[in-house]
This record gives C-alpha cells, sequence and structure tokens, in this order.
C-alpha cells in the first residue's frame, strides 16, 4: 500500500496498454523493468500518469523496439508486439 503514495494520478493498467498500443502484460514488464511507475491498490495495478506521460514522450513509436531489445525471440513469438 505504501507504493500507492508514489502514485498522484492512476491510470488503469488496462487503459495504459490501450494508449501505447500495446497489451496489459507488457506494460507490466516495463513496470517491473522501472521503466514507468506502477502502483498496487487493493489487488488491482495502475500506472502513475506523469510516468506514463513521460515514457510516451521518449518512446513514441518505439514500443515495439523495446520488446524486440528484451525478447530472446526478438518478436517473433507471434505476440502483438512484433
Amino acid at each position: 500500500m505504501a507504493e500507492a503514495l508514489l502514485c498522484a494520478t492512476l491510470v488503469p493498467i488496462e487503459e495504459a496498454a490501450r494508449m501505447l498500443k500495446t497489451t496489459s502484460l507488457s506494460i507490466y514488464m516495463h513496470i517491473k523493468r522501472k521503466l514507468i511507475v506502477g502502483c498496487e491498490v487493493d489487488d488491482h495495478w495502475f500506472v502513475d500518469g506523469d510516468s506514463l506521460a513521460a515514457f510516451t514522450a521518449v518512446h513514441s513509436g518505439a514500443s515495439r523496439g523495446l520488446c524486440r531489445s528484451h525478447c530472446s525471440k526478438a518478436g517473433g513469438c507471434g505476440s502483438s508486439c512484433g
């Protein structure tokens, strides 16, 4: 619950995924890699709105390359990233 204090504006994971044109799983992985700030509130995950905006500004149009750079299959797994 202390992590929720890090998030000023809560954006649901699913909405963040739509905004970045990716999957919820990809958003979870971005949080795990500390590319965006995520907060768990009452067993639901959210992305900090400011963190999402900053990530989008730096990585706009680069989400596929980001996935590939961390994927051993280089996007060839059949997921939506590649």
